[in-house]
């Protein structure tokens, strides 16, 4: 019996003397961690990133603003019926038109590779929410009595325009991850060149019609012409992009990925027909209407995740 409880006494101060010095530590800010560590229990620590993978896939999704573009029609003539001592016939005026270019969601996939510790690349690509160019115009002007028309005769015109525009954008990144791969939390800067493929659709109507100006109310003279078009067509442009961000190791195979991006995309144009009804008085009954959209700088905060394959 004495035996026993010798044996459990000296247990029992075995164990009250580490616990002891460990209270004492965490109490004491100058050395406790360190001693904490020395006594043999492990300390939690940051998953390391791993360096043993040469490739991976990403997925990104993001929300950006970006510049309002440059916008150009030519190729179509208003005022054919004009008198020439008022002028030439016209065409539209960029202040016809309207965009909305301002915010936009975007997302995307793409897949790289680690070259060096510090050195990454991956071809990316991502694609954009709708963007719109409109416009609403009106416009007047009198008619050449010289053509076999009344002096009195007043041309009334009405522009309906609408395109949307969607863009997707190529690019190859290469990346450098300061202070290399092997910590939890990794920050980085990027460059990337590529091309935007600019999807333009375009829907085209507009009309004149002659007003008597000697009546009251003035009378519809039952002529004028109509302007119809539809046209469709993918264009390429340039693209640029900086990053810079943060990486995140959720796991030695997924790293989580947040980053700010530029972006700049070049100009774009498209020509679609554009019919008139009847033929104006110099016999044209088609024409190619051109439009043009011009360049835009984009500024996005982007979330994504990187999965590490092999």
């Amino acid at each position: 019996m004495r035996l026993i409880t010798l044996c459990l006494s000296i247990g029992l101060a075995s164990l009250a003397v580490p616990t002891a010095v460990i209270a004492a530590d965490w109490n004491n800010g100058d050395g406790g961690m360190k001693d904490y560590r020395a006594s043999g229990v492990p300390v939690p620590a940051p998953i390391p990133y791993a360096e043993t993978f040469k490739w991976y896939l990403r997925a990104d999704v993001g929300l950006g603003v970006t510049t309002e573009p440059s916008v150009k029609e030519t190729g179509v003539a208003y005022g054919i019926y004009r008198d020439p001592a008022d002028g030439p016939a016209f065409g539209s005026s960029p202040s016809w038109f309207t965009t909305d270019f301002d915010f936009f969601a975007q997302g995307g996939v793409g897949v790289g590779a680690y070259i060096t510790p510090q050195l990454r690349a991956d071809v990316t690509v991502d694609a954009r929410t709708k963007s719109s160019i409109n416009s609403d115009a009106t416009y007047s002007y009198m008619v050449d009595p010289g053509a076999g028309n009344p002096a009195t005769l007043r041309a009334d015109g009405i522009v309906s325009d609408r395109t949307d525009v969607r863009s997707t954008v190529m690019l190859a990144n290469v990346y450098w991850d300061i202070g290399g791969r092997g910590s939890a939390f990794m920050p980085y800067v990027g460059v990337g060149v590529g091309a935007a493929v600019r999807t333009m659709e375009r829907d085209y109507s507009a009309g004149e019609r002659l007003y008597d100006t000697t009546t009251v109310p003035e009378t519809y003279s039952g002529s004028g012409v109509r302007y119809f078009g539809h046209g469709k067509a993918h264009q390429l442009a340039p693209a640029v992009a900086v990053t810079a961000g943060l990486g995140y190791a959720l796991s030695s195979g997924m790293v989580l990925d947040l980053n700010y991006r530029y972006t700049y995309i070049g100009a774009a144009d498209f020509g679609s027909s554009v019919n008139f009804s009847p033929a104006n008085p110099s016999g044209v009954s088609t024409a190619v209407s051109r439009m043009t959209v011009g360049d835009t700088q984009e500024h996005a905060l982007r979330a994504g995740v990187r999965w590490n394959v092999w």
